[in-house]
This record gives C-alpha cells, sequence and structure tokens, in this order.
C-alpha cells in the first residue's frame, strides 16, 4: 500500500504542472463551448455526411449516400456526433450544434493528452513536453477550431492519437500494440483519407526491420498480419461507401482527395486568386504568418538539429524521420501535384503536431546551452506564452483571425491581404446585434454568404430566430449582412454595425430601411392576392385545405407532413392579370402565417413556367425551432425575366424534408417600380466580388 501510494505521490510531483494545466484548459473550453458560431462547412458535414451515413447504416438505401457531395468524406467522426444525437434524444438545431461543439472540444482535449503523453515518453524533459504541450494548447487557431471544425481538427486529433501508437507499436512490436495502432490508423483514414501516410511509414519501417533483423521476421510478420488485418478491417467497418466496393471507391475517394473540385477564388498577398492557381508557395507561407513566431524559431533550430545529425552521420531516432515524413511530405505533394488547397492551410492541419515536436526538440537542445542561458530562455518563453494567452483572449470568440507580425502591423491592414473570417463564425453575433436592436416581428436579412447567415440562424434562441428570414435580392432587405469573404473592398454605404478586432473589421451590418424604402413604398403595388384557406380561389386551389381548430384566422389551415411534400400553389399570367409590360423592375412580397410542434426546414419557391416546363426558378429557404406558436415569414424576391406573354409565374411551399406543419393567410403582392426610380437604388449596392 505504501509503495502504491509513493507512486502516486511521484507520479504527482513530476507531472503536477500538466495536470493543473490541463484541468484549466479542460474547465475553460466546457465554459466557452457555446461561444462560437456555426462555420461553413458544419452543416453540409453534419447532413450529408453523417446524417447521410447514419441513415445508410440504419436504412440500408446506399442512393442517397452515392449521390451526395460528401461520400469520399471520412464520416466516423461524423457518424459518431449523429449516434450522440440520437442517444441524447436532441431534435432542434440550437441543442445539436452545442453538442457538436462539446464533443469536438472534447476529442481535442483527449488529444491534448496523448501529445504530452507523446513528448513525455520521446523527450528527455519533462518541462520541455509540459511547454510543448502549452504551445499546442496555445495555438489560437487551432484552439478556435477545436470547438468547430469536425473534420481538419479531428484529423489532426488522430494524428496525434496516431504518432503515438505508431512510436508504440515500432518501439515494441506485440499483439495489444499491433491491434491498438491498426484500429487508430484506420480510423484516421475515415476521417481524413491523406491519414494513409501513417500506415505507408509503418510499413515501410516493418519492412526495414524484417531486412535487418532475420532473426525477428517470425515475431515480425505476425505482427505485420495483425496490424493489417485490424488496420483494413476496421477501416472498411468504419466507411460505410467501402462497403459497396472497398477497392472501386478507395480509389474514387484517393482520386478526389487529390483534386478536390473547388472553382472559388481565395484572398492572397493582396490578390484575388484562382483556387485552381495557387503559387507554389501559398501553404508555406500560410504557416509561417499565422503561427505564432516563438514556434517557428524552435522549429527552424530543431530542423538545424536534424540537419547537423545528418551531415554528421548520426543517426536520427524513428521519431524525427516519422515527423520529418509527416510534416514535409503532404507540403511537397500539395506542391508537386498542385493539389487545391484555400482557406489558408486548414486542409494541413494535421502537420501541425509534427510541426511542434520538431519545435521542442529544437527548444530541448538550445535548453542544454548554460543553465543561466536555459532559465532567461525559459522566461523569455512563458511571457510569450501569456503574449499568446492575452491575443486570444483578446480575440475570443475569433482566435481563427489571429496573424503574426510577418502578416502585418494589425488586422486593418492584413484584411486587405488574406482571408479574415472564412469560416463564416461571425455571422452570429451580426444576427445578434439585429435581432437585439430591432423589435419588428419579421425581418428580411440578406447576405453574400447567404447559406452561411442560415446556418448561424439555428445556433440562436428559437424565438429570436423565427423573426428572421433570408433574401438573395439585396434592394428588397431591410438589412445587409457580410464578412468579406467574396467581396474585400468596402461597399457604398457605411455599416451601422461593425466586429472589430485588432482595428480590423471582421463582419459589418448594414441597415437598407431608409434605402430600400422608396422600394417598398405601396405606390408601386400593382396587384394583392390573399388566400385564407376558406373560399375558393381561381389563382390559388384550397382543395388540400383542413378544418383545425388552432388556424390562425377562420376555421381552415393547409398542412404540410410527411405525405404532403408541395403546397397549394398560386399561379398567374402576369401578361394577362397585371400590368408587366412597362419598362419596369418588378417585384413580389410573399407573406404567410406557419406553426408546428417541431422544427422544420423548408423552401419558397417562385417559379417562372411555361407550357407546364419551368423556364426559371428562385427559392429562399425558411427555417424555425419555435414551437407551438404563429410566425410571420415574409419575402420579398425579384421576379424573373418574362419573355413570353404565354409564361406564368407560380408560387408554393416545398416541404423539403417532410416536416409537419400547417400556414395560414397567405398574401402576394406585385410591385412594378420604374427603371429610374430603380437606378437610383442599384447605384448602392455594387456586385463585383471574387
Amino acid at each position: 500500500m505504501r509503495n502504491i501510494f509513493d507512486k502516486s505521490k511521484e507520479f504527482l510531483r513530476r507531472h503536477f504542472l500538466f495536470i493543473f494545466f490541463f484541468f484549466f484548459f479542460t474547465v475553460t473550453g466546457l465554459i466557452i463551448y457555446n461561444d462560437y458560431g456555426i462555420s461553413w462547412d458544419e452543416s453540409i458535414s453534419h447532413e450529408n455526411n453523417g446524417r447521410l451515413n447514419y441513415k445508410f447504416i440504419k436504412d440500408g438505401d446506399s442512393k442517397p449516400l452515392l449521390t451526395g457531395i460528401e461520400k469520399y468524406h471520412g464520416p466516423v467522426f461524423e457518424i459518431f456526433l449523429v449516434s450522440l444525437e440520437k442517444i441524447f434524444s436532441l431534435k432542434e438545431t440550437r441543442e445539436i450544434y452545442f453538442m457538436r461543439h462539446l464533443f469536438t472540444f472534447l476529442f481535442f482535449a483527449i488529444a491534448v493528452l496523448f501529445f504530452y503523453m507523446l513528448c513525455i515518453r520521446y523527450l528527455k524533459s519533462h518541462w520541455v513536453a509540459f511547454i510543448g504541450t502549452v504551445f499546442l494548447v496555445f495555438s489560437p487557431r487551432i484552439f478556435a477550431d477545436a470547438f468547430y471544425n469536425s473534420k481538419d481538427l479531428t484529423f489532426m486529433c488522430f494524428i496525434i492519437i496516431n504518432l503515438y501508437s505508431t512510436m508504440r507499436f515500432l518501439e515494441k512490436k506485440t499483439f495489444l500494440t499491433a491491434i491498438f495502432h491498426g484500429i487508430v490508423s484506420a480510423i484516421t483514414i475515415d476521417i481524413r483519407i491523406l491519414g494513409a501516410i501513417i500506415p505507408c511509414f509503418t510499413f515501410l519501417f516493418l519492412l526495414i526491420d524484417f531486412i535487418k533483423q532475420p532473426q525477428q521476421r517470425k515475431s515480425l510478420l505476425l505482427n505485420t498480419v495483425i496490424y493489417s488485418c485490424f488496420f483494413i478491417g476496421v477501416m472498411i467497418l468504419c466507411w460505410p461507401v467501402l462497403w459497396l466496393g472497398p477497392a472501386e471507391h478507395f480509389v474514387l475517394a484517393l482520386k478526389e482527395m487529390s483534386k478536390y473540385p473547388w472553382p472559388g477564388k481565395v484572398l492572397y498577398r493582396g490578390e484575388v486568386i484562382d483556387a485552381l492557381k495557387l503559387p507554389w508557395d501559398y501553404i508555406p507561407y500560410w504557416i509561417m504568418i499565422s503561427t505564432p513566431l516563438f514556434y517557428l524559431v524552435f522549429f527552424i533550430a530543431g530542423i538545424y538539429f536534424i540537419i547537423t545529425k545528418l551531415f554528421k552521420r548520426i543517426k536520427l531516432t524513428t521519431l524525427e524521420y516519422l515527423n520529418v515524413f509527416v510534416f514535409f511530405f503532404p507540403i511537397i505533394s500539395v506542391i508537386f501535384l498542385h493539389s487545391i488547397v484555400y482557406d489558408g492551410w486548414r486542409h494541413l492541419y494535421f502537420i501541425y503536431p509534427s510541426f511542434l515536436v520538431i519545435a521542442l526538440s529544437g527548444l530541448e537542445r538550445i535548453l542544454q546551452w548554460k543553465k543561466k542561458v536555459s532559465l532567461i530562455i525559459n522566461a523569455i518563453i512563458l511571457i510569450y506564452i501569456i503574449h499568446i494567452g492575452k491575443i486570444m483572449f483578446d480575440l475570443h470568440p475569433y482566435q481563427n483571425l489571429y496573424f503574426n507580425s510577418i502578416a502585418g502591423s494589425s488586422l486593418d491592414k492584413i484584411r486587405q491581404k488574406f482571408e479574415m473570417d472564412y469560416w463564416g463564425l461571425s455571422f452570429r453575433e451580426g444576427l445578434e446585434y439585429i435581432l437585439k436592436n430591432d423589435t419588428a416581428a419579421n425581418i428580411i436579412v440578406s447576405s453574400d454568404a447567404l447559406h452561411v447567415v442560415n446556418d448561424n440562424m439555428k445556433i440562436l434562441p428559437y424565438d429570436q430566430s423565427a423573426r428572421l428570414s433570408i433574401s438573395d435580392d439585396r434592394e428588397l432587405s431591410d438589412y445587409f449582412i457580410t464578412n468579406f469573404r467574396t467581396h474585400p473592398l468596402p461597399y457604398g454605404i457605411d455599416p451601422d454595425y461593425s466586429i472589430i478586432r485588432d482595428k480590423g473589421i471582421v463582419l459589418s451590418v448594414y441597415d437598407l430601411r431608409n434605402e430600400n424604402e422608396n422600394l417598398l413604398n405601396k405606390k408601386y403595388r400593382i396587384a394583392h392576392f390573399e388566400n385564407l384557406f376558406e373560399d375558393t380561389n381561381s389563382c390559388w386551389p384550397n382543395s388540400s385545405a383542413v378544418i383545425n381548430a388552432e388556424s390562425f384566422s377562420g376555421n381552415h389551415v393547409f398542412l404540410l407532413n410527411s405525405t404532403v411534400e408541395y403546397s397549394s400553389s398560386f399561379q398567374c399570367n402576369p401578361y394577362t392579370d397585371q400590368d408587366f409590360k412597362t419598362n419596369s423592375k418588378k417585384y413580389l412580397s410573399a407573406d404567410f402565417q406557419i406553426k408546428t410542434k417541431t422544427s422544420y426546414d423548408a423552401i419558397i419557391v417562385c417559379q417562372l413556367i411555361s407550357d407546364s416546363k419551368t423556364i426559371a426558378w428562385k427559392a429562399e429557404k425558411i427555417h424555425s425551432s419555435l414551437k407551438n406558436s404563429w410566425i410571420k415569414k415574409n419575402f420579398r424576391i425579384f421576379i424573373p425575366e418574362l419573355s413570353s406573354p404565354k409564361q406564368d409565374i407560380r408560387i408554393y411551399i416545398w416541404n423539403l424534408n417532410r416536416n409537419e406543419f400547417i400556414i395560414d393567410d397567405f398574401q402576394i403582392d406585385f410591385y412594378s417600380i420604374p427603371q429610374i426610380d430603380f437606378s437610383s437604388i442599384e447605384k448602392l449596392y455594387p456586385k463585383d466580388k471574387l
């Protein structure tokens, strides 16, 4: 008993700093995890990856999975998150995304623990291992992404665990280490196929051992087979698309990874560049400007000492080989294969743990100098870490905006040269500002990143998000909100609110109600239609209306549910029913009451048809999680250009996900604005984008 007590006491003494730091770091994450907005990719990963794979596992229908845009994006962590939704019976988006942020962070915390275990095992100094763990946590961009980036950051986390399992297996090839490394290698690939670099390294070193150690070949072969079986078996088991043909779909996933089809543009060093034609230095330069400077200095020192070893013909350790391979091979591959990367270097965040281990080896050698020098260096490191912590505190919750001084002296200057909030996290705060300062029952918001605005509405309190609608048409909206990702230049009017960090504008909100007042003037209204779902309507059939005691007015409502995909459609011919022949800009305003017992996603559609064929259409999303309350939704949509008297306009609600909800008091107004009046307003809205 005394021996156990002594060992526990010794363990606490040796690891006290890490235990204290890890506790502080974890508690901080548990306090702030719900401060972050929804990032650009989150809803895509959730819906098109996690839920589609979960549905395939549950129902066996492969068609939605194979036609999905994320079928070759590793699904294992997304499936895990969707499984948690089901376990905790989470149905509302606000709860779901908070849960996702929490467990993404908790997984990062587990990776931090493994990183410390890796450093403590293979570095000689406990102090350097502790400093390395602090460096990992006090990496602003990594820290921020650890809450909402379930792709790149989760992949990085599994790379950390994989580095540890690789070293344990190559160091001591046993049945247990082979199984552990095989499982970890498989899951890493099942998050991102680039995880295959670890098994490649493992097989290479197993081959070297097989050649150099003939007396151990039987044991090596056995452990290689065990590793391979668990690696291949778990990889297929945890990646559902591989069930449909492991070799075929793995090869297709590799092809997609090497040339992912993203045709967008990025702002890089002050120039707008096609993502397909990025310069070779894009990744190295982004690493240089977005990593804390001291970490870069120690990394350069680590590389210097590794090169010195090579020149002196001193054998490198397996860990040094591993980290040099994991860090440099992906960068070289991206450069020579011209792989598409964007949004900084987030696609290569997985090389960052190896970057830090190399940096720590450099720091360890530096601290072996004279004692006085090492004390000064340690003091400087502590001051620098406090400095980075202060920056992270000031940027919160936008630590993803961090740049070091190489990029520029302030974010005000840097934003003119590089992407800022490419994740769109700041839209949450912009929407919160609008809702706080505008008490209107329904507010129409437009943006140059509408899908991210729509996503961030889902994390707001339900009674507040229900007041918001979105529109593609800025001129018909109450507010315009932008994070300048697709439009780095200033707009034509002054913002009413801006999120500012380090003197740089992250996001701006423009109140357009005064600018758009003339457009919304009733004098331009040329027709009005309404459907209370009570009487027969020539433009608006009511055959599917049902009696409902909860109706907003009268006795009838229109019910949409799992069997009713489309609402009653309004249809008219503008040439015969309204005066649409003048030289004018036409738009319609549609509003209706909607009520639900569960959250819903739907789309309001304006369709231009001729001889029952669709000529053009526009649509806006509708979402709400506010239950058992009537909500008024309002949409304003520019009408597609009419080219023939035979063309009809049709308006209806598309129950996209077959949710159940009821609508009532549907009204539609048509407006026709003389072109001369519209032109004066249009000047306020420059259309140039990236």
